[in-house]
């Protein structure tokens, strides 16, 4: 792939992540080409069906999600760097992200590039449990997946005003999901 058209590619598949999560399933392909910096017939190219997008953002969003967990592996296990890889995890924006794809989880899940990328996500993220409970910083009953939703949920957007009225609710919300996942 050129270098250009690999820049359009991470590009589209960036807006649409920012888009479905901050408008849902209605945002219309056009728009997320349009904030990529594209023209439609360039998201056509790389994806030719909306479906083919969703894909390719499922399975992009579960490598980003694996390559946080190696970093975390990869260092020391301190408390600072536990908090950032869950604060990592966390800006990925899989709980917007989630609610977009609950209804077709059951046919992205037939995909079998999906269930292979899942299955490593899953054994990253279990490896960097594994790192973290090492270190003293986490359970050892805390499965990845269950820590991966754990996040999700957390790490969601507040509604409309409420992040106004609580401006610190999202660092209190990780700070009190990390806790509850120490060791007692």
């Amino acid at each position: 792939m050129r270098a250009d058209a690999a820049i359009n590619k991470r590009q589209l598949l960036d807006s649409a992540a920012q888009l479905l999560a901050e408008q849902g399933p209605q945002v219309s392909l056009r728009t997320i080409a349009r904030c990529a910096g594209v023209g439609v017939a360039t998201l056509y190219r790389h994806f030719p069906t909306r479906e083919s997008l969703e894909e390719a953002l499922v399975l992009d969003t579960m490598s980003q999600v694996a390559d946080v967990a190696r970093w975390f592996r990869e260092g020391e296990a301190s408390r600072q760097r536990w908090r950032e890889f869950a604060e990592r995890l966390g800006s990925l924006r899989i709980g917007a992200l989630q609610d977009r794809f609950a209804d077709d989880a059951p046919q992205l899940a037939e995909f079998a590039s999906v269930l292979d990328r899942r299955a490593r996500t899953l054994k990253e993220v279990e490896a960097a449990l594994a790192h973290a409970h090492d270190a003293g910083l986490v359970r050892d009953d805390v499965l990845a997946v269950r820590f991966i939703m754990g996040i999700a949920v957390v790490a969601r957007p507040l509604p409309g005003r409420a992040a106004e009225m609580v401006p610190d609710q999202a660092e209190w919300l990780m700070t009190t999901y990390l806790a509850g996942l120490a060791p007692r």
